[in-house]
């Protein structure tokens, strides 16, 4: 297995996942604030531009590889949901096929009792 996604699943065991989430989040947050600071000192210094116009240009050019990258995130977004289907429905398919070979070696008699102690049941507590 992906080192990473080890890590991933033992920081969500040991915290809570939503904390987990949040913290990705909050790395990505930094991550992009930094990038901005970094471009908006540097269209001051090397442009000339006031502090105003550089936070200006750096949201409009965040805009547009925002627009630019997103057609791929969720290109990759959409394969990874197909294959996740795909696996769910392949493991409902194994497991339907092993309880369906398991009711064939349950003697019918067996399913008539197990059926009346479930409408017993449910009569007594309901």
């Amino acid at each position: 297995m992906n080192r990473s996604l080890i890590t991933l699943v033992l920081l969500v065991i040991a915290f809570q996942g939503d904390t987990v989430f949040s913290f990705l989040l909050e790395g990505i947050h930094l991550l992009v604030e930094v990038v901005e600071f970094a471009a908006e000192h540097l269209l001051e210094a090397h442009f000339g531009l006031s502090t105003r116009a550089a936070q200006m240009v750096t949201a409009w050019l965040g805009l547009a590889v925002f627009l630019g990258v997103s057609p791929f995130i969720v290109r990759k977004l959409w394969a990874m949901l197909a294959r996740v289907i795909a696996a769910a429905a392949e493991q409902w398919r194994r497991r339907s096929a092993a309880a369906r070979e398991w009711t064939t070696t349950v003697h019918p008699r067996r399913w008539v009792v197990a059926c009346v102690i479930l409408v017993a049941t449910y009569t007594f507590f309901f």
